[in-house]
């Protein structure tokens, strides 16, 4: 089976592209892959047309039976309007690819409450890989390819009008957090939970209880219908575990559970478990941060 790698970014931002779509590689079962790295080179703006015609080009000189997209929007677009252009199949969000007998994907379904396994259709397929924070090992003996973009409009495309890039909130870009579900109680107990958090040099997150209740802002609301965090550890503390929630933190390379309930969906998903009450537990832990 044939294997490319599609690399869309330079520089730190493509290695963590590389990362990610190594991972979804490390966690599959390919039979007799071959790999090739396309890194896709060219001026600013970044312009999809551009991207599709030089993957399209070289395709043709070099067909694949896979190409892997790393996650996020751009990811996305190229997959999709690849495949079409191709006339292959789409596939996004995956996190592993069985090919045996029957070649399936899966993928996260019913807001992270399942996996979907899905059969594959026709070839050459087009896959965007899910979101991981956790970089996988890269594949050996991987040839390098560079695909240089043209500076070019299309003729259809006028004028780009550029907007200022916009930061990411504080929530998605901090590398610790502190999340605290309906087990908090108060008012005066979230905002202890803000000082704590400060004290751990961690952002505050919240479940949709909490921030229902007016005891923390929507902007700190963590899963499916908020943000989609993959710090490098992650405490939670008075969660239950809903799924939407624990779909907003399955990326965090390390997850501390507090809980009283020791039979908390939550702990299902935790790589660290502590059956306490929860702010005992965090008093102790930003006692210990600071000394």
């Amino acid at each position: 089976m044939k294997i490319a790698l599609i690399i869309t970014a330079q520089g730190e931002l493509g290695e963590r592209q590389l990362g990610e779509i190594s991972y979804f590689i490390n966690q599959s079962e390919l039979v007799d892959p071959e790999f090739e790295i396309w890194r896709l080179a060219g001026a600013a703006p970044w312009i999809a047309e551009n991207n599709l015609v030089a993957l399209e080009t070289h395709f043709l000189t070099a067909p694949q039976d896979l190409l892997l997209f790393p996650s996020g929007l751009r990811g996305t677009e190229l997959a999709t309007r690849l495949a079409s252009r191709l006339q292959g199949l789409a596939f996004c969000g995956a996190t592993k690819m069985i090919s045996a007998e029957q070649v399936t994907f899966s993928r996260p379904i019913y807001g992270n409450a399942m996996v979907g396994c899905f059969s594959a259709g026709e070839k050459p397929w087009c896959v965007c890989v899910s979101r991981s924070s956790r970089p996988g090992a890269l594949p050996a003996a991987a040839t390098q390819k560079m695909l240089q973009l043209s500076n070019d409009f299309p003729p259809w495309l006028l004028e780009i009008n550029r907007l200022e890039d916009i930061p990411r909130p504080a929530l998605q870009r901090a590398r610790c957090v502190l999340a605290v579900g309906q087990g908090v109680e108060t008012l005066h107990n979230m905002e202890r939970v803000k000082v704590l958090a400060q004290k751990l040099g961690a952002e505050t997150g919240a479940s949709r209880q909490v921030v229902m209740n007016a005891w923390c802002e929507m902007d700190r609301l963590i899963g499916m219908s908020g943000a989609m965090i993959s710090p490098d550890v992650c405490i939670v503390a008075g969660v239950s575990g809903a799924a939407a929630f624990s779909a907003g933190i399955r990326d965090s390379t390390l997850i501390v559970a507090i809980n009283n309930d020791e039979n908390a969906a939550i702990f299902s998903q935790a790589d660290v478990v502590i059956v306490d009450e929860m702010m005992p537990v965090l008093e102790a832990l930003a006692e210990y941060s600071t000394q």
